[in-house]
């Protein structure tokens, strides 16, 4: 696949992984840009599972968290999954707190999110995510109540370092 300004896509293990290159991922231009060219990506080459790379990003905006939380739940539909992976603490905590634990997964490393992915992507089976990505009873409850949130967080507001 080709690499871009923006991220660098690649297969692996029959997952479309996505590398996000570009440290500050703030300005609304920029995440939408990075973002159209996933999904651009993703309709092309029709991947069941998707991984994307957070391993240089430095800082984010929240309407990232939202629109890749809408990418999740349209591969979701489909039948497949999207991870995230590379967060460093400060970018995984927005992601923690506002993302529905259902519908993306938070996982440490690539080979962590990858270990249990579908040796091929057309494979009709959805792959059993480790148990260290998946969240516990009680985080379940605790943030079950943010389902909604990402909707009402302004698109101007930045996780991450300055």
């Amino acid at each position: 696949m080709s690499p871009n300004q923006f991220i660098t896509v690649q297969r692996n293990q029959g997952v479309m992984v996505a590398h996000l290159l570009v440290p500050r991922m703030t300005a609304s231009w920029v995440v939408q840009r990075a973002l159209s060219e996933l999904a651009r990506m993703i309709w092309v080459h029709r991947p069941q599972h998707v991984l994307v790379n957070f391993g240089q990003v430095t800082a984010m905006s929240s309407e990232l968290v939202g629109k890749l939380q809408e990418l999740a739940l349209r591969q979701q539909r489909r039948g497949g999954w999207l991870k995230l992976c590379g967060l460093s603490s400060t970018l995984r905590e927005p992601f923690r707190i506002l993302v529905q634990r259902d519908t993306m997964d938070i996982c440490d490393s690539a080979s962590q999110a990858l270990d249990r992915a579908p040796a091929s992507q057309d494979s009709g089976e959805r792959s059993t995510i480790p148990r260290q990505c998946q969240p516990s009873s009680r985080q379940q409850r605790k943030h079950g109540h943010l389902r909604g949130i990402i909707r009402c967080i302004s698109a101007n507001s930045a996780f991450g370092s300055s």
